[in-house]
């Protein structure tokens, strides 16, 4: 089996669970526009704004939050939204443009307008014989920082492996990276949080990262999630699955054996 470009995203698919992996991004069972893009609507759009606010406004006070709405339509048309309810889409709104006013905040507490960003930059390595691809979302080259940006209010999204990741492969193109962080505007307490990069990370990195991808060469591609509730890919699933809808989960999933891998 031919592996794809080697992303963070792609890992972190497989750490959640391999069979997922295997139909979602390498068999790509699903077609794209039957993907469902409703909870990461609020995200792609804040992460547009934001970058046309550096790079084309010039940090105009407020420019994010009134071109929100027309902005957010024009996303849903895009990627076919289908709304939950007839305030659904008055609530991604509303979020979306909470979103953005605490991101101009903090943007601008962080005095990004005096500092050498670069936005939305793509780094590609081969080693190995592999392509590893990464999108950072901030990079402040003088100050060897590097930060993602994450609409969320859950720290359960900010995984530290994906910002090690991120200065691992630039490391092997030769940018040194010192700091990197989750620049999270929604967070409660704490919006950065920042992590030294040590060599040891890098090396660690580099470890996790080859360890999974010999497990995919070895085709471990069994079903290895503890809640499929949700699943793109649930429906094309080679497993058999039951689902016990009377035992809701903390996730909002329900209890679920999954049967013995053939």
């Amino acid at each position: 089996m031919m592996l794809p470009n080697i992303s963070y995203t792609f890992l972190s698919t497989y750490k959640r669970c391999r069979k997922r992996c295997q139909l979602e991004l390498i068999k790509r069972v699903v077609p794209l526009e039957a993907v469902d893009n409703r909870p990461f609507i609020v995200g792609r759009v804040a992460d547009w704004l934001f970058t046309k606010w550096i790079t084309e406004n010039n940090y105009r006070e407020g420019w994010m939050v009134n071109k929100a709405e027309d902005l957010f339509n024009w996303f849903a048309k895009k990627f076919h939204i289908v709304y939950k309810g007839k305030d659904d889409k008055a609530k991604l709104i509303f979020k979306l443009k909470n979103a953005v006013t605490r991101l101009e905040a903090c943007a601008l507490s962080e005095n990004l307008p005096d500092r050498n960003l670069t936005l939305q930059k793509r780094f590609e390595k081969t080693k190995n014989g592999l392509n590893f691809v990464g999108k950072v979302d901030i990079w402040m080259p003088d100050e060897k920082i590097v930060w993602d940006l994450k609409i969320t209010e859950s720290s359960k999204w900010l995984d530290k492996f994906q910002l090690m990741f991120f200065a691992w492969l630039m490391s092997m193109i030769g940018h040194e990276v010192g700091t990197v962080g989750f620049f999270a505007p929604l967070m409660k307490r704490k919006y950065l949080q920042e992590h030294t990069v040590y060599p040891l990370d890098l090396d660690e990195t580099e470890r996790q990262t080859f360890e999974l991808i010999g497990m995919m060469k070895e085709g471990n591609w069994q079903a290895t999630s503890t809640d499929c509730w949700g699943c793109p890919v649930q429906d094309y699933c080679e497993e058999d699955v039951k689902i016990d809808r009377m035992t809701p989960k903390k996730s909002g999933g329900f209890t679920i054996d999954v049967g013995d891998v053939s």
